[in-house]
């Protein structure tokens, strides 16, 4: 466990910043290739001096918040690059003398990527005593934690949770988009370029995983005309995959869809290849990172994914963000820190509008945020606290992702 405070000394250049309500956000579309310099298209505008919500002298000196984070594990690096979206986000809070002197201590708990490991935190979590909790980068860490949250009437904004219910608690939230809005995207894209079968590997222990399937993947690959010629369920922890690979061969499709974790699922790409097979990867927005990429090399050209977020989006407050993170942490921001950002600024917006820390008063302003421009682009909330926009799809071409469309 370890706090990240607001007063907590973090590289990169300065800049002050007033935060706007961000309730009554304006959406751009993906073709707008407008850049900005400042941070407006944030929700925050650029100023001067600082100047203090009318909310803010109601709000207490510290605020705490609960992150649960895979600091170890095979998601490690979401667990990093969420935590560089925090401490971005926190930043700006602190410099825009928005909320006066009052100060977040965040305190972020290492979830393994795991189930047990995730229950161990979240468990953690409500003995910090937080106003709200945030976090979870996999289906496997969220899945046991979901029946809880109502049971301690804390809001829980689930960042890089993409499974079908995850906002169905009604103390549950969702800052990064549901698969749903643009996982079963590439399908067409492949259809159209002559792929007329796919063959599936993917986790059954991963109730993400299955709805995406299910629900997502299946029925685009059915509308693009595309046949499944098999379905093969892996345990979480297989790493030989010589037996998925023989049916591979033995069935021959024209691409592959890959529905595993990121370690795992670089494991079997690095074996496909191997095994000389050069079919595309259909993968999930998890593989959208440069973990997967520079793991791979080369052997990760031809995937391609939905993703809600990459450095490319041409919406303008996607545009901001990459600028700021750029000059923040020098290098480029992921889908992980893009969605780390949103979601604590998404937390921030609902505590100005309540005005208050309480956890009640924060679940009722969550509950009215209707709309919200940020990283991923222009975000709606709809009444069941399911966040949707269009997200995008990328895919490797010489070791590195680049934009479709």
């Amino acid at each position: 466990m370890k706090q990240i405070s607001s007063n907590r000394k973090i590289h990169g250049r300065a800049f002050t910043t007033v935060f706007a309500l961000a309730l009554l956000a304006t959406a751009c579309g993906v073709g707008d290739n407008s850049a900005v310099s400042d941070s407006t298209a944030l929700g925050v505008t650029t100023t001067e001096e600082s100047t203090a919500s009318p909310s803010a002298s109601q709000l207490p000196d510290t605020i705490k918040i609960a992150a649960l984070s895979s600091e170890t594990g095979p998601l490690a690096f979401c667990g990093k690059g969420e935590q560089e979206g925090y401490e971005l986000a926190i930043k700006e809070a602190t410099e825009s003398g928005r909320f006066a002197n009052t100060k977040f201590d965040l305190t972020v708990i290492d979830d393994a990527s795991t189930a047990a490991g995730g229950i161990a935190a979240f468990t953690r979590a409500l003995d910090v005593h937080p106003s709200a909790i945030i976090g979870v980068c996999y289906g496997v860490v969220w899945a046991p934690i979901d029946p809880k949250v109502d049971e301690n009437k804390i809001p829980v904004i689930w960042s890089n949770v993409g499974a079908a219910d995850a906002a169905k608690p009604e103390y549950a939230y969702r800052a990064t988009l549901s698969q749903r809005s643009f996982a079963g995207h590439p399908a067409k894209i492949l259809a159209d370029r002559g792929i007329g079968s796919v063959g599936i590997v993917f986790t059954p222990e991963s109730q993400t995983q299955v709805d995406l399937l299910a629900k997502v993947i299946k029925p685009a690959l059915e509308s693009a005309g595309i046949e499944i010629l098999f379905e093969e369920g892996v345990k979480a922890d297989l790493q030989d995959f010589s037996a998925q690979i023989a049916i591979v061969k033995d069935r021959d499709p024209d691409a592959v869809v890959v529905l595993n974790t990121v370690a795992q699922a670089i494991s079997l790409v690095s074996q496909l290849r191997q095994a000389g097979i050069d079919s595309p990867i259909y993968g999930h927005s998890g593989l959208a990172t440069s973990a997967y990429t520079e793991a791979l090399g080369s052997d990760a050209n031809g995937t391609i994914t939905g993703t809600p977020f990459h450095r490319t989006f041409a919406f303008k407050s996607s545009v901001a963000f990459v600028e700021l993170y750029r000059a923040q942490f020098g290098h480029d921001p992921d889908f992980t820190s893009a969605i780390g950002y949103d979601t604590m600024k998404i937390l921030f917006a609902a505590i100005e509008a309540a005005g208050s820390a309480e956890s009640e008063a924060i679940k009722v302003a969550l509950d009215s945020l209707t709309s919200y421009d940020g990283a991923q682009g222009p975000l709606t909330f709809n009444a069941d606290g399911e966040t949707e926009g269009s997200g995008g799809v990328i895919e490797v071409v010489d070791g590195a992702y680049a934009f479709v469309k």
